[in-house]
C-alpha cells in the first residue's frame, strides 16, 4: 500500500513509518497542500477520500466545498457547478449558520444564471417554522437584491478628462518656453553692444534691463494665471460628470 502523503509503501491503513500519518491524517495534509497550491478539483478529491473516513466533519466540508465552488467558476462546466452546489448544501446542512457558504450559492448560482431556482429554494426555508428560517430570509433579500442588480445594472458614466497633470502644465506655461529664451537672448544682446561701445549711458542700460525682467515676471505670472484657470475648468467638469 502507498502512502498519500510521503509516496512510500506501507503495511495497511495505520500509521507510515515515513511520514509518521495514518491514512485520514495523511489525506487531509495532501487535500490542505493541494488546495493552498491552487490545484481545488484535486484537492476536492482528497477531501472526498477523507469525508469517507469522517463525513461529519464541518471544517473539511467547509474546505472542500470551497474547492469545488473555485473549480465551478474557473471551468464554467455544469458539472462542477452540481458538484458545487451539493458540497455546499451538504457544509450548510451540518452549519446552517456558515453566512460564508450561503453567499458562495448566491455567488454560483449568480454566475451560472441559476438565481430563479435558488431564491424558489429559500422561500420555501423562510416560509417554514424553524431555526433555518430567519438566515433564509435574509439571504432571499440578497439574492432579489443580485436579481435586481442583473435585470437592471446601474448606469455609471465615467469621463476621462483628458488634461492630466503634465498636460495642463504643458498646455499653461508653454507660452514662457518661447518668450522667457526670447528674452533672456535680448539680456545677451543689450549687454554685449552696451559693453562694445565707450559711450554707453548706464541709467538707460538699467533701465531697458529692468523692462525686460518685469516682462519675464509678467509672462510667468499670465502662465499661473492660466494654469490655475484650467485647473478649475478641469474640476468643475469632473464634478459634472
Amino acid at each position: 500500500m502507498i502512502c498519500v502523503q510521503c509516496r512510500n509503501e506501507k503495511w495497511d491503513q495505520d500509521t507510515c513509518p515515513h511520514c509518521g500519518l495514518d491514512e485520514k491524517l495523511a489525506l487531509l495534509t495532501k487535500a490542505d497542500q493541494l488546495r493552498l497550491a491552487g490545484n481545488n478539483a484535486l484537492a476536492a478529491e482528497y477531501f472526498t477520500k477523507f469525508l469517507g473516513y469522517d463525513p461529519d466533519n464541518s471544517e473539511v466540508l467547509k474546505r472542500n466545498a470551497g474547492c469545488l465552488y473555485f473549480e465551478a467558476i474557473s471551468t464554467k462546466s455544469e458539472t462542477w457547478f452540481e458538484k458545487a452546489d451539493a458540497g455546499l448544501k451538504a457544509s450548510l446542512a451540518r452549519d446552517w449558520d456558515w453566512s460564508q457558504g450561503h453567499q458562495l450559492r448566491v455567488d454560483l448560482s449568480f454566475y451560472y444564471h441559476r438565481l430563479d431556482e435558488l431564491a424558489r429554494e429559500y422561500e420555501s426555508i423562510s416560509l417554514q417554522n424553524g431555526p433555518q428560517q430567519k438566515i433564509a430570509s435574509e439571504v432571499l433579500k440578497i439574492i432579489r437584491l443580485t436579481k435586481k442588480f442583473k435585470e437592471a445594472p446601474p448606469d455609471v458614466q465615467v469621463q476621462i478628462s483628458s488634461d492630466n497633470e503634465w498636460f495642463l502644465l504643458v498646455k499653461s506655461f508653454w507660452p514662457s518656453a518661447l518668450a522667457i529664451p526670447f528674452l533672456l537672448w535680448l539680456i545677451y544682446r543689450i549687454t554685449s553692444a552696451s559693453n562694445a561701445r565707450e559711450d554707453s549711458n548706464v541709467a538707460a542700460l538699467f533701465l531697458v534691463l529692468m523692462v525686460i525682467v518685469m516682462a519675464v515676471i509678467l509672462v510667468v505670472y499670465l502662465c499661473m494665471v492660466f494654469y490655475k484657470r484650467n485647473k478649475k475648468k478641469e474640476a468643475k467638469e469632473k464634478k459634472i460628470a
